[in-house]
This record gives structure tokens, sequence and C-alpha cells, in this order.
């Protein structure tokens, strides 16, 4: 039987084709983690490219799975007539689909492709189909919170650092205003952490469910500190979107070569073993083999194929961006 994916935000749009590769792979990972041969081809079917595969017919788990591809709007069963009959949509959001796109703010990036980052690291780890207590995914360059917006609608606890206290509680008050216009039970708390010599605020927000409580934090504070604060193993997956621009000096340990120096090995020692993290980038501004070789001198299995390495896409003018997948052993 073969079967079609229709996807957001538009097919055979300038975005759509730009990232390509990285929704097959995507879509590759899903099907082989389904029990599905991963064989993607993109078919012209009615005017319009849609990703394809064969496969029998799928069970409900195969279909739970490709559910959470993170560009899903409808999985299609293609009839030998032509015809195309909807199977499933996308994913439930755990709090609602339009938390992580609401809030706008110069330097955002795309929900969409966050999402796919995020699935992308889950899929490298042992934790995709959760973990005792919840998966804790940890952004140590949250800006505003796109990245644990995802995580919490994915049913997932979430932590966030960043360097701009004023991002951290915009994105924190965002978080709480969403709850109390959507009437969602929850409650909030400040904790005190030492971040190197520092006393800082931990905001947490925990919403309150039948299954268990779902909980995001947010950190004020450089991310090398914010992650060696926290004990060893403490969450399931890292992922983080890089800053692009030219924010920090050319030389020296606040280059952002001397910044990654710093923070991976205190993120290898915060995550888990068994647990993953995606790092996306600006090419321009980082070269992709630098970034492999410090991922791997931290201690992580930096994945670097030849599928891997063509994953890159233009975003604009100054943003070539890429990223890099790898896992603690």
């Amino acid at each position: 039987m073969q079967y079609a994916l229709l996807l957001w935000p538009y097919l055979n749009s300038r975005y759509e084709l730009a990232v390509r590769p990285m929704l097959t792979r995507e879509l590759s990972r899903l099907l082989e983690y389904a029990g599905v041969e991963p064989r993607v081809t993109w078919l012209n079917i009615g005017g319009l490219d849609f990703p394809t595969f064969d496969a029998a017919p799928l069970t409900e788990r195969a279909l739970d799975v490709l559910r959470t591809h993170s560009h899903l709007r409808l999985l299609l069963e293609v009839r030998p007539d032509g015809a195309m009959l909807p199977l499933a949509t996308a994913r439930e959001s755990e709090l609602g689909g339009d938390l992580s796109s609401i809030l706008k703010y110069k330097g955002k990036t795309s929900e969409l492709f966050t999402r796919c980052l995020i699935n992308l690291a889950a899929l490298e780890s042992r934790f995709f189909d959760g973990a005792e207590g919840g998966v804790t995914l940890f952004d140590p360059m949250c800006g505003r919170g796109t990245t644990l917006f995802e995580a919490l609608n994915r049913g997932w606890h979430a932590v966030g650092s960043d360097l701009d206290a004023k991002d951290v509680e915009q994105g924190y008050a965002f978080l709480k205003r969403y709850l109390e216009q959507g009437r969602f039970k929850h409650e909030t708390k400040d904790f005190s952490m030492t971040i190197g010599r520092k006393a800082v605020k931990r905001r947490q927000i925990t919403v309150k469910r039948p299954e268990g409580p779902l909980y995001a934090s947010f950190i004020a504070g450089d991310l090398v500190d914010a992650a060696s604060a926290h004990r060893p193993g403490s969450f399931h997956l890292v992922v983080s979107d890089i800053p692009y621009g030219v924010q920090h000096a050319p030389g020296g340990k606040m280059s952002l070569k001397g910044l990654l120096e710093r923070a991976l090995p205190a993120m290898h020692r915060a995550l888990k073993p068994g647990g993953a993290m995606a790092l996306s980038f600006n090419a321009y501004t980082m070269k992709r083999d630098h970034l492999v070789r410090l991922v791997s001198d931290a201690g992580f299995e930096p994945l670097d194929s030849e599928a891997d390495r063509n994953l890159s896409h233009w975003v604009e003018q100054a943003v070539l961006r890429d990223f890099v997948l790898a896992r603690r052993a």
C-alpha cells in the first residue's frame, strides 16, 4: 500500500523546498522506529509534491509514531485509482496548538523547525516513547521559550536558561497568562538556585493533569553555570538553537567557540546516558566540522554520516541553518 503525507505550511513553498532533506530524514527515522522500511520518495500528485512510502497496512502503533512528524497535517492512503483517504492527523497538543506561535519576537525560530529538531533528538535517544517520571528537556539558550513550549505540548517537562533575564521573564509571563486564559489548573513556585557564585531565581510553572503534573522551569543565567548547577543525568534531551548572529567577541572565552568549549562538557554531564542532543546553528558563523569536533571532544557521539551532512538550508541572506545531532552513551 502507498501512503503520503500532507505537510505544513505549504507544499512546494520556498520553505518546504529548502527543508525537504530534513523532513525526509525525520520521516525516514520515524518509519524505521515504527518498523516500516524507511524508503521515502517525493511524488507529484495533482500538481503537488508529497513525501510517500510503501508499506503493509499500518498498525495503530505505526500510526501513533507517524503522527508525531513535526510538519504533519494529514497522513493519507493513496488508493490505486488515485483517491487519497485521510487516515490520521497530527498528534494532539498537550496544552494548545497555538502555544508556540502566539509570542512573536525578533530572532524567534520557527516552531515547526523547533518541533522537528526536538523530534530528531528524541529519535536518537532511548526516550522517544517516554521515561519513568516523564521526559525532561533542557534548552540552555532558551530565549523566550519556543523550545520549552514545544516540549510541553509533547507532554514533556521543560527546563530553560538564558543569559537575557528579560527574555526569560517574558517567556515565563506568557506561559502563565496562556494557562490562566485557557483555564488550565496550575501552580507557580520560585526556587533559589546557585548559578556560578550567584543565587538566582528559578521560576517554575506546574500544570496539574489527571495523568500527572507537567512542569516548565525558567532560569536567568549563563548556560555553562545553569547546566553545571544540575545534578549529573538530570535531562533526557538537550535541544537548543545557537544564536545565529555575531553575538560574541571574535576570540577568547566569550567567543561562540569559547562559549561552546566551556558549555558542552557541562551539557554532557547534565544529560542522562542514552539521552541525545540537537543543536541548530548558522553555518555562516560556525562550520559544521568545527562544531562536530567540539561535540565529540566533550564526550558525545555525534551523528556525522553523509545523510547528516546534507541537511543545511537557507533561511535568509545572513543565515544558512544546519544542525548537529549527538548521543550520550
